[in-house]
């Protein structure tokens, strides 16, 4: 709340195991993060920050576009190595089918 008091537009904050929260305007959420084996979470964070960029961009609302982020993340700690484990969009919306 304080970023947007700030001038920003939205906010999302990272809650560890149950996944991000979100602020935009007067609204607001938690999107869980999906469960998965974590291996290594090297890129875990960039491949959130990616998908949620990448979301916003093509216009998807900000509780759907944390939605993709957080499967993306999660889908990246499952596979060691950084760049190996950055996922394809049809990886990450699987995960999210079969969460």
């Amino acid at each position: 709340r304080a970023l947007l008091r700030r001038g920003g537009c939205a906010a999302c904050h990272w809650m560890r195991a149950e996944g991000r929260g979100w602020r935009g305007g007067d609204r607001g959420g938690r999107a869980p993060r999906p469960p998965v084996d974590a291996a290594d979470i090297t890129a875990a964070g960039a491949s959130c920050n990616a998908a949620l960029a990448i979301s916003i961009a093509e216009g998807s609302s900000l509780a759907d576009a944390v939605r993709l982020a957080n499967a993306a993340g999660a889908y990246s700690s499952t596979v060691n190595g950084a760049e190996p484990s950055l996922p394809t969009r049809s990886q990450v919306e699987a995960l999210l089918v079969s969460a």
